[in-house]
């Protein structure tokens, strides 16, 4: 795997959205690294993206949030 080493939690005391907060916490410090964080529900909407991945795709983060994250906008019209 990744190599992540996540403190084990019995039941649902940890909320849902903390293995996306360790993930970006983990891997956003490194400037050269450009990824997107998308949602299980439909259409996978995408809930994060680095800076990394605004500079390369030349988009900004209000322009990526909430599209699919197939990122279908980078294969233009």
């Amino acid at each position: 795997g990744l190599g992540i080493n996540m403190p084990i939690k019995r039941g649902n005391v940890v909320p849902q959205h903390s293995l996306v907060d360790f993930i970006i916490k983990r891997f956003d410090e490194d400037a050269d690294r450009c990824f997107v964080v998308a949602n299980l529900s439909p259409g996978h909407p995408i809930i994060f993206c680095n800076e990394g991945f605004c500079r390369m795709s030349g988009y900004n983060r209000a322009e990526i949030m909430q599209t699919p994250c197939t990122c279908d906008f980078l294969f233009g019209p």
